[in-house]
């Protein structure tokens, strides 16, 4: 999942969209999560957005995984 991730980033990044007046280059990004045995789509669904909001606090144009971030943080979330 994360090679997934990373690779959608960067064929964004790599991506040239065309402009009337210059070309424009657009970055994304991403948060992701795998659904744990037990776990509810719901759970799953906050952990993937929970790592987008790591991402998008570490600056634009990153991929995190759930699984890289403090579980007690989402459990706070919760």
């Amino acid at each position: 999942p994360g090679l997934l991730a990373e690779s959608a980033r960067t064929a964004v990044q790599a991506a040239v969209m065309p402009a009337p007046f210059e070309s424009i280059r657009i970055t994304v990004s991403i948060g992701h999560a795998l659904r744990q045995v037990g776990q509810s789509m719901t759970q799953t669904l906050r952990r993937a957005d929970m790592a987008l909001y790591q991402a998008k606090m570490s600056g634009s144009n990153r991929s995190v995984c759930a699984s890289s971030l403090d579980p007690a943080k989402i459990m706070r979330a919760a």
